[in-house]
């Protein structure tokens, strides 16, 4: 499974790179992509099914729009505060807690949190209890931790569906 989406993304980031949008273009990326993950001798850890994959290719969908709604209502956020007569802002650190498993769904996670405005993802690490959290930068902690404690929940659940298929 995992040899198919590095393919289609393979052919995506070629169609991206030759700035061509045309179904060859696709097709030479993703045989590229292909031939890369024979080369390097890479294993799928799960078998390809089409069930599986559909449901996965949902719920990028559906991450997709759920991160582009977030992006808006942060968009917003930070327009309300620079267009303020006086910004009233606190910065600061905050630790983020994460209940997912794998380095790449929390990566993903940590960079769905940083492309919102007014967010920076520093780190991730294990605290003293095993649980994995994300160190981030707010620009404004008083309002900015119960905004990013909801997209946070709402980016959450779909790469943790994600990462249990």
């Amino acid at each position: 499974m995992a040899a198919f989406f590095f393919m289609i993304a393979s052919g995506l980031v070629w169609m991206g790179l030759s700035v061509d949008l045309d179904l060859e273009t696709f097709i030479w990326g993703a045989a590229l992509g292909g031939a890369l993950w024979l080369l390097r001798g890479q294993k799928s850890h799960r078998p390809f099914g089409v069930r599986r994959a559909l449901l996965l290719i949902w719920l990028g969908a559906r991450l997709t729009v759920i991160f582009i709604w977030e992006l808006l209502i942060a968009n917003l956020d930070q327009l309300r505060l620079i267009l303020s007569p006086r910004i009233e802002i606190e910065p600061g650190w905050i630790e983020v807690p994460c209940s997912l498993q794998t380095t790449p769904m929390r990566a993903l996670l940590g960079t769905l949190l940083t492309l919102t405005p007014g967010s920076l993802t520093f780190e991730e690490k294990t605290d003293e209890n095993g649980r994995w959290t994300i160190h981030m930068h707010l620009l404004d902690t008083r309002g900015g931790e119960t905004s990013l404690e909801r997209a946070l929940q709402r980016f959450e659940a779909p790469l943790r569906r994600m990462e249990e298929l």
